[in-house]
């Protein structure tokens, strides 16, 4: 299954991909631009990473959605506790 994830580099998003990736082919947009040292790299490929996704913008969602044609969308955008 394709499973689309906004906001991968998040507290819920990261642990999403962490979890769905041995299973799933994940897809994420994480807010900051690939770095082979940023933690999230393990788990999520380069390849995988949606960039210049802003979440305000409807379009730029659907743009995401359009590129990875997930069979799931999980929202992980939000302000969380640590």
């Amino acid at each position: 299954m394709r499973v689309l994830i906004l906001g991968a580099s998040g507290l819920l998003g990261h642990m999403l991909v962490r979890i769905c990736q041995s299973e799933h082919e994940v897809f994420g947009t994480p807010r900051l631009q690939f770095s082979s040292s940023n933690p999230l790299a393990r788990f999520l490929p380069e390849h995988n990473w949606v960039g210049d996704v802003d979440v305000l913008t409807d379009g730029s969602i659907i743009g995401a959605i359009r590129k990875t044609e997930p069979s799931v969308v999980a929202n992980c955008i939000g302000v969380t506790k640590h």
